[in-house]
């Protein structure tokens, strides 16, 4: 059993968790598919941001990371995300 009062924070905020791993899981199936080009992304930050561009087999493999760390993430608070 999970208990609230050491896992307050992580269970307040697992939709944003879960929704995370979902918009991944999106990305992680277009970049999938074989399409000719890079991937193309922009990054954000306080007072603007720049568009560059990845190599789409790099972009695959650091969003199948990012997924993995979030899925332990859970598996650590004791949630089962791929069960």
């Amino acid at each position: 059993m999970i208990k609230f009062s050491e896992n307050r924070d992580s269970l307040l905020n697992l939709s944003v968790t879960v929704n995370s791993i979902e918009q991944l899981d999106e990305l992680i199936a277009y970049y999938s598919e074989d399409k000719p080009g890079p991937a193309y992304l922009k990054a954000c930050y306080l007072g603007g941001g720049i568009e560059f561009q990845l190599d789409r087999m790099f972009m695959l493999e650091a969003l199948a990371n990012q997924r993995r760390m979030l899925v332990d993430y859970l598996a650590g608070i004791g949630i089962d995300y791929e069960g």
